[in-house]
């Protein structure tokens, strides 16, 4: 898989954050591991608002994935986190858009939407990893 569609305006934001943050360029599976970070986060909340808890389970927080991460609900991703935590909060609909891409779960866990694919190649002076080019495949949340 790809590392976030290079043209996506919330890998943009991410990256350009994560570079301001650490003064280095995001690399490998970083934006992944950000977007699941935050989709648990979201979760956190809700699962906590649904079930009235201060402390919800992971069985709470499991089945409040989806309900982040799916449609309907408003777009919220990487430069809008803040007004995604208040539309949860108010008990909203949310579909968290990440750095990755615009992602959703279906019924047995299986990503669906935009999948991007990384075409990569060694560079030769330099022994590192090149992107080429990126491929989108789409795959329906049917």
């Amino acid at each position: 898989p790809g590392f976030g569609l290079a043209d996506n305006p919330q890998m943009m934001y991410f990256a350009d954050s994560f570079e301001q943050q650490f003064g280095t360029p995001p690399e490998g599976f970083t934006v992944n591991g950000y977007d699941f970070v935050l989709i648990t986060a979201l979760a956190i909340e809700r699962a906590g608002l649904v079930n009235n808890s201060n402390n919800p389970t992971g069985e709470m927080i499991r089945d409040s994935l989806r309900a982040v991460m799916n449609p309907p609900g408003q777009m919220v991703g990487p430069s809008n986190l803040a007004q995604g935590l208040q539309l949860v909060r108010s008990a909203q609909n949310i579909n968290y858009s990440g750095g990755y891409g615009a992602i959703d779960w279906d019924d047995n866990g299986d990503i669906a939407g935009d999948i991007t694919y990384d075409v990569l190649r060694v560079d030769g002076a330099t022994g590192t990893w090149v992107t080429d080019s990126q491929q989108v495949i789409h795959v329906p949340l049917d």
